[in-house]
Formats: C-alpha cells, structure tokens, sequence
C-alpha cells in the first residue's frame, strides 16, 4: 500500500513539474515592409519632340513631320506602359 502512495505522489510530482516547464506559445510579430518602386532611369525619359519644317514647300514636309511626332508620342507612349507593367506586377494600388 505504501508503495502505491509513493507511485501516485511521484506521479503528481512529475506531472506538475513537466507542466511547469511547458512552454507558452511564441507571440507571432508582423512588420509592415514598404519598399520604394524605381522603374528603369531608361524608361523615365521621352524623346525629344521634333522640331517642325523651318520651311515647307510641299504636303509630303508636313506629313513627314507629323510621323516623327507620331513616332516620339508613341515611343514616350510605350514606355509608360512598360513603367505601368511594372507597378501592376509589384502589386502597388
């Protein structure tokens, strides 16, 4: 009888103590991260602007100026698409 007194007492014992060393649960921290976009240097400049005839003799000077000024808006035009690819792929708002 006496030996089942002491297995029960240690019994007691040892469940207190492993109970005492159980460890809480870890506190989870989050931290906000805000990194600053920088498209490409190459992407942030449009060409120039032609400049128009100095002298127009014909329709076809006019209409050769009015490409290239097409061509630079379309150039400018392209590469904000391309800074705007790159802004919806980082997912900013």
């Amino acid at each position: 009888m006496r030996r089942r007194k002491m297995t029960g007492l240690s019994l007691a014992c040892c469940s207190m103590l492993l109970a005492a060393c159980a460890a809480p649960e870890p506190q989870v921290i989050y931290r906000d991260r805000v990194e600053l976009l920088r498209p490409p240097a190459a992407l942030m400049e449009c060409p120039d602007s032609p400049e128009p005839p100095a002298e127009i003799l014909r329709q076809s000077t006019i209409a050769l100026y009015l490409v290239e000024l097409w061509r630079a808006g379309q150039e400018c035009r392209s590469r904000l698409m391309a800074i705007k690819a790159i802004v919806d792929a980082a997912g900013a708002p």
